[in-house]
């Protein structure tokens, strides 16, 4: 049994890309046998400082910051909360230094207090991009510096290291559900008749922020729906660009359970990989859109883009589904079922067992 401590800016029951990675690693590594712990921030005020979720022990450090109308004090905040991270830090560092493997999620920053003490067991894990284009050097460099302390480094994502300078251990790219690799597909269509109709139903999954491409999602929503008036859309998420999508379709706010929408779909328009596996579990079609060369990096050297519709220009993604009939959707959905059967939290798991080099779950 290994002690492991996981450093990630938030955990459940935040919802994000990173929670559900974190979520669904825990739960195997607790099948294993492991005693596994988090620390994060605190996210809502009214959550407890410590508590057990799941068998997993979540510690907070408390969301404080220093406030100041003046704008010179801005610079003095983020020392502020730097110096309230680090003193936390180090008031659990007999937890850090007792346990057998430290797993860094983005926040490298974070492990400097104790650093020396355990920099022989801390391992790191890069969940992406910064979202800036293009990416500036001391943002390559600041990675780069974090890297090189970390004993290892996994990337979420072959197009990392392309853009960035280090190269990591391995590459993953996350897992879908359990619940929805079990599911068998629907019985399929095989007729020549168009896939899209005034009955199809279109659902975006993800934030509503313009590091989703929500720009070019509603464009390209926009167009079919003047095609296809009669057409349901839904927007699963919430974000800046909220008010635009609920002229659009329904916007259901943030879910932790995405699988009823993603049920209810014809075609999912997602934007990460979580939420593109998700919906290839179930055979879905999925579309994606990218405005920069990392984008469409991210996209394009997925696993599973091959059975994606990728595009930069929204008209050309409406000509795309305009052309496909139900026969060759068909034949997309039984291939991408196929693929997503291999993509699996297990296999994410032993990825991680492989880095720490600590025994593989136990049949």
């Amino acid at each position: 049994m290994a002690k492991i401590i996981h450093l990630a800016r938030y955990y459940e029951p935040h919802v994000g890309g990173v929670e559900t990675h974190l979520s669904e690693l825990n739960k195997r590594l607790l099948a294993n046998g492991d005693e596994v712990t988090v620390f994060c921030e605190e996210h809502d005020k009214s959550l407890p400082a410590e508590e057990i979720i799941d068998d997993v022990k979540v510690m907070r450090m408390p969301a404080l910051s220093f406030k100041s109308r003046l704008l010179f004090f801005g610079f003095l905040n983020k020392i502020y909360f730097k110096i309230k991270v680090w003193t936390w830090i180090a008031s659990k560092s007999k937890l850090l230094i007792e346990a057998d493997v430290i797993q860094v999620h983005d926040v490298f920053w974070w492990i400097w207090p104790v650093y020396s003490f355990v920099y022989y067991k801390t391992y790191l894990t890069f969940h992406g991009w910064d979202g800036k284009y293009p990416i500036s050097i001391l943002a390559k460099a600041h990675r780069y510096y974090n890297a090189m302390a970390a004993k290892k480094t996994l990337h979420v994502g072959k197009f990392i290291q392309k853009f960035y300078w280090d190269k990591p251990t391995d590459v993953i790219f996350g897992g879908a559900k359990s619940s929805l690799l079990n599911e068998s597909l629907p019985k399929q269509k095989n007729t020549n008749d168009l896939f899209i109709g005034n009955d199809s139903h279109l659902v975006f999954i993800g934030r509503l922020e313009d590091v989703n491409e929500i720009e070019r999602v509603l464009e390209f929503l926009k167009l079919m729906k003047e095609k296809h008036p009669k057409i349901k859309i839904a927007f699963v998420g919430d974000g800046a660009w909220r008010k635009e999508c609920e002229e659009l379709g329904r916007v259901t706010g943030f879910v932790k359970n995405t699988e009823r929408y993603l049920h209810e779909a014809d075609v999912v328009v997602a934007n990460s990989y979580l939420s593109i596996l998700d919906s290839q579990a179930l055979g879905k079609l999925v579309c994606a859109f990218y405005s920069n060369p990392v984008k469409e990096s991210y996209l394009k050297t997925f696993v599973g883009a091959r059975y994606m519709f990728i595009e930069t220009k929204p008209e050309k993604m409406v000509l795309h589904l305009e052309k496909l009939s139900w026969k060759q959707a068909s034949f997309i959905a039984k291939k991408v079922k196929a693929f997503a059967q291999e993509q699996t939290w297990e296999n994410v798991t032993k990825i991680y067992q492989k880095l720490w080099q600590t025994p593989q779950e136990k049949n």
